[in-house]
């Protein structure tokens, strides 16, 4: 009887790690912009897609590819690893500081 119960017990436990495990969410995995708080945050650049587009890494490990809000913000010179101080609206970015140029 005990050995049935142990290898229920272990069986079960085996089955809730793997649900969780396959619950977890990849490292690689971005949250949608839309979902994130309008306000400001500090990010650091993984990838400059192009001009009006970045991916970076969110405070609490999220990353995100973000927009600029208009054509006359650009991330041309911001590069991989810089600091960015930004301002967000409806997922996109309104304005943004490098702050590792400072």
């Amino acid at each position: 009887m005990r050995r049935l119960l142990a290898a229920v017990v272990s069986l079960l436990s085996l089955v809730a790690f793997a649900g969780v495990a396959a619950a977890a969410p990849t490292p690689d995995a971005t949250v949608d912009p839309s979902k994130i708080p309008d306000g400001t945050y500090t990010v650091t650049v993984e990838k400059v897609v192009d001009p009006q587009h970045v991916l970076v890494v969110m405070p609490g490990d999220m990353k995100t590819e973000l927009a600029a809000v208009r054509a006359s913000i650009s991330f041309a010179k911001v590069k991989s690893g810089d600091s960015l101080k930004i301002s967000t609206g409806k997922g996109k970015i309104l304005v943004f500081l490098d702050l590792t140029s400072q």
